[in-house]
């Protein structure tokens, strides 16, 4: 059974399969250029419909939208331009694929993938880096570097898209 786990913020959409508990392909999607939800919904649909992994993908983990503010960082805007982005981003992929999609909180996800949601003092993002390259070595292949050689912070999204993706069982 191969997983889509995608991460999607208005502006870049982490994505993963996950085939049998190890990631096959990840990568991250930059969409800030597009205006509209339709247009960044339906770029991601292009991108993913170019890999080989998406014909045989049985099933899409998204993390849910935030439903509140993370420890005093995201205003009330950004809050409400992620959850509408969010439910359009997941009617068009439903309506797309018709295959299954799974709405998922992030505490859940890492939960069911470390054990654990956080580390009190440490980062959210840093947390999830530090245990999938700890669980899933291998998932430094798929980082993506920059044109002076840096890693793209875009990075971010595709690990927290690994979550998404390896955190599914099947019931």
């Amino acid at each position: 059974m191969v997983v889509l786990g995608l991460d999607a913020s208005t502006s870049t959409v982490g994505y993963a399969f996950n085939e049998d508990g190890k990631i096959i392909e990840a990568s991250f999607i930059d969409i800030k250029k597009y205006e509209t939800n339709k247009e960044k919904s339906f770029k991601v649909i292009e991108v993913l419909n170019a890999s080989k992994h998406m014909i045989g993908a049985s099933r899409i983990v998204l993390e849910a939208a935030l439903s509140g503010f993370v420890g005093g960082h995201t205003s009330q805007q950004t809050v409400i331009k992620l959850a509408r982005f969010n439910a359009v981003f997941e009617y068009i992929l439903s309506e797309y694929y018709h295959i299954p999609i799974t709405l998922s909180s992030v505490m859940t996800m890492r939960k069911s993938v470390f054990g654990k949601c956080r580390v009190p003092g440490i980062k959210s993002k840093d947390f999830v880096k530090l245990m999938l390259e700890h669980k899933y070595p291998y998932v430094t292949d798929f980082l993506v570097k920059t044109k002076r050689g840096n890693l793209d912070i875009k990075n971010g999204d595709m690990y927290d898209a690994m979550v998404c993706a390896l955190s599914y069982k099947e019931k």
